[in-house]
């Protein structure tokens, strides 16, 4: 990624193509760098933690939590089951 993608993020919003407006991404991301693709296409990323996993100081465990903007757009009524 790039310096201040977070701060860039207000700027592309309405490049978001995820129908959940609580979830961002955007094709072609400008934030992200060249060699920042290329990693992410071929996983090598994941590489350091599959190799704890290999080591037993990892579990595999299940998908990444919410960042916490996500969750500040949670509506929490239908989240707990309440309609």
């Amino acid at each position: 990624m790039v310096v201040n993608a977070d701060d860039i993020k207000a700027d592309i919003a309405h490049l978001n193509t995820h129908d959940d407006h609580r979830t961002f991404k955007v094709p072609d991301d400008p934030r992200v760098t060249r060699i920042g693709r290329w990693v992410r296409r071929a996983s090598i990323d994941e590489v350091p933690q599959l190799w704890n996993v290999l080591l037993g100081q990892m579990s595999l465990v299940g998908p990444r939590p919410p960042v916490p903007l996500e969750v500040e757009r949670y509506d929490w009524m239908i989240c707990s089951g309440y309609w």
